[in-house]
């Protein structure tokens, strides 16, 4: 098992609310990752509570969403904690929400929620039908993708030293 996963979730039918995907396709097309066998990627599209074994054995868990926030189109926004729980428990962009929303309970209910979890996203304009995203979200992707992935190097960085 693979210390850190880097989980996308959302909908690609419906525009920006598929931005998690999009973060995953790209990653994997682009990008370098810190150690190959220390992250995992994983479109997790709109699958939910089928999620739930792959928080199990993890020290952290980056998820990438659309989030609703009631900013700007294309703020970009980065939260963990209880802010992530009231995320999901007020805003329904999609039902893959309430399944991740009941897959982070079960995780923490079960004893087996990762130390770190944070929730990466970017705020959408629209959640229309459509394969594309919106050019204000599309426009902050690799700024998204930039922070996601310090953030990831920076933890594993830390681990390493303190595991020395």
């Amino acid at each position: 098992m693979k210390k850190v996963l880097i989980l996308g979730v959302g909908n690609i039918l419906l525009k920006d609310e598929g931005l998690g995907v999009r973060v995953v396709e790209k990653i994997i097309s682009e990008h370098l990752l810190p150690d190959d066998d220390d992250v995992e990627v994983l479109d997790g599209g709109t699958l939910g509570l089928t999620l739930l074994p792959y928080m199990e054995g993890r020290e952290a868990v980056f998820i990438v969403d659309a989030i609703d926030s009631g900013a700007k189109p294309g703020n970009i926004l980065r939260l963990e904690g209880d802010d992530i729980d009231e995320v999901y428990n007020s805003q329904k962009l999609s039902a893959h929400q309430i399944g991740l929303r009941e897959v982070l309970s079960l995780s923490r209910f079960q004893g087996y929620l990762p130390r770190t979890v944070r929730l990466f996203g970017i705020q959408p304009q629209t959640v229309d039908v459509g394969l594309d995203l919106s050019e204000p979200v599309a426009a902050r992707l690799d700024e998204l993708i930039k922070m996601l992935l310090e953030e990831v190097k920076g933890l594993l960085k830390t681990a390493r030293v303190r595991h020395a």
